[in-house]
Order: C-alpha cells, then sequence, then structure tokens
C-alpha cells in the first residue's frame, strides 16, 4: 500500500483484520499521507522501530501481543523510567528517551541481522531459514 515517498507525512496502522486495515489505508492515503500496513504487532514493531511515522494507529486487541502492543509499549517505558513518546492529537513524537531508545534499536536490529547474514555465509551450509529467538523476538519479523 505504501509508496516510497519521504515528501508525504508517514503513517502505521497495525491492525490485524486486512480488510479494515486496507480501508482505512485507502481513505488515510486519499487525505495525502503515506501509509505502511502491518498485521501483526511484531511487524508493526518492526516497522515502528525502523521508521519516523508521524501517526501510528494501533489496535489494541492484536493476537499476538497479549493485552495489546500500547500495553506493551506502557510496560517498556515503565521499566525505562519514563514515556518514549509524547501523544497528542496530532499523532505522537518520541521523548528525548524515545529518539535515544528508537534510535539504539535501530542500530541493534541491523547489527542482529548482520551477525545472521555472517554467520550463514560463514556456517557454509547456510543456516536453516527457521527463525532465531532473541529474547522473546524471532528473526522472522526481520526478514
Amino acid at each position: 500500500m505504501a509508496e516510497n515517498r519521504p515528501d508525504r507525512p508517514g503513517l502505521l496502522i497495525v491492525e490485524d483484520d486486512a480488510e479494515l486495515a486496507t480501508l482505512l489505508g485507502t481513505l488515510i492515503e486519499a487525505e495525502g499521507y503515506r501509509v505502511d500496513l502491518a498485521h501483526d504487532a511484531q511487524r508493526g514493531l518492526h516497522l515502528g522501530l525502523g521508521h519516523p511515522y508521524r501517526v501510528m494507529v494501533i489496535d489494541r486487541r492484536l493476537p499476538d501481543m497479549d493485552g495489546g502492543l500500547t500495553a506493551q509499549l506502557q510496560r517498556i517505558e515503565h521499566r525505562l523510567g519514563g514515556p518514549l513518546f509524547h501523544r497528542r492529537p496530532d499523532g505522537v513524537v518520541p521523548t528525548d528517551l524515545g529518539a535515544h531508545v528508537l534510535g539504539r534499536s535501530r542500530e541493534i536490529l541491523d547489527e542482529f541481522s548482520d551477525l545472521l547474514s555472517t554467520a550463514r555465509v560463514l556456517s557454509r551450509s547456510g543456516l536453516p531459514p527457521g527463525a532465531i529467538g532473541l529474547g522473546g523476538w524471532t528473526t522472522r519479523g526481520f526478514r
């Protein structure tokens, strides 16, 4: 759905109902936004960490997040000791803490992807395409 148009403000929709997500995306794109869709929480987190969205629309009851992505974000904020985003009517803006966490997360994800690529090459047999877990996350969402 999303075009690679950095001149348009970006919006992320995380919704497991593909038909509803597509409808929302189409309506929002008609208003001039660039829209990315994720149909599960893991993909939504991957996109959210990897792109500077102006707005994120998140289904609070995604089946793969045990209580929703918002609850997970609140737990992360609690553990880090402060909010990651300023929540405003026109969207979210990272706090200083949020900008730091997002930046470091992108670096860690890139380094982990590089680690897997190098390991596959060096193993000669190539690691199987199955998922590798890291702290409850699997690489399946990062391919």
